[in-house]
């Protein structure tokens, strides 16, 4: 509370400059990118140039235009990072892979009461007529499908915003 309070009365002043110190650090995360976001909002308007600190690589790159990354002792800048793309980015391509996962689903239902063709009515007809070898393997084909799509934008997401995710060693 004290920190959001802090940051609160230096924007009062609409500054030139915001230097923040691990901000966000002691929030959880819904909390945390709710504060992103505001920062965000206010950078659009007042355009104030913000200086960081933070451990935190998503929360370093959401409201970024250039990051600089130091090695530990002594404290040099060791990468600079343009970040060309919108910084919103990884959070638009989380919400399309759920969007398209339950606009995916939605047709399979929609389909099992409104029409006589697609796997939504396979479903319905092959329960009804206790075929049971053919529902299942209805329901198999649509979880395929699902999962293929979410991988899909997965695929898409990684190869659009690599900056946003952590590289394991041995990548």
């Amino acid at each position: 509370m004290q920190q959001r309070a802090a940051i609160c009365r230096a924007l009062n002043d609409k500054p030139k400059m915001l230097l923040l110190d691990e901000p966000f650090g002691a929030l959880h995360a819904f909390r945390k990118e709710e504060l992103w976001c505001l920062l965000r909002d206010l950078w659009a308007v007042q355009r104030f140039n913000v200086i960081l600190v933070t451990h935190d690589l998503r929360e370093s790159v959401f409201p970024a235009n250039t990051v600089y990354v130091m090695n530990r002792s002594p404290g040099r800048f060791v990468v600079k990072r343009e970040i060309g793309l919108p910084r919103s980015m990884p959070y638009f391509y989380g919400s399309l892979k759920v969007a398209i996962t339950l606009a995916f689903v939605g047709t399979t239902v929609s389909e099992m009461t409104a029409s006589n063709e697609g796997i939504g009515y396979l479903l319905i007809s092959a329960g009804s007529s206790m075929q049971m070898g053919l529902a299942f393997s209805g329901l198999l084909v649509v979880g395929v499908m699902a999962m293929a799509m979410y991988e899909l934008f997965s695929l898409i997401e990684k190869r659009t915003t690599g900056w946003a995710h952590r590289r394991s060693q041995g990548e």
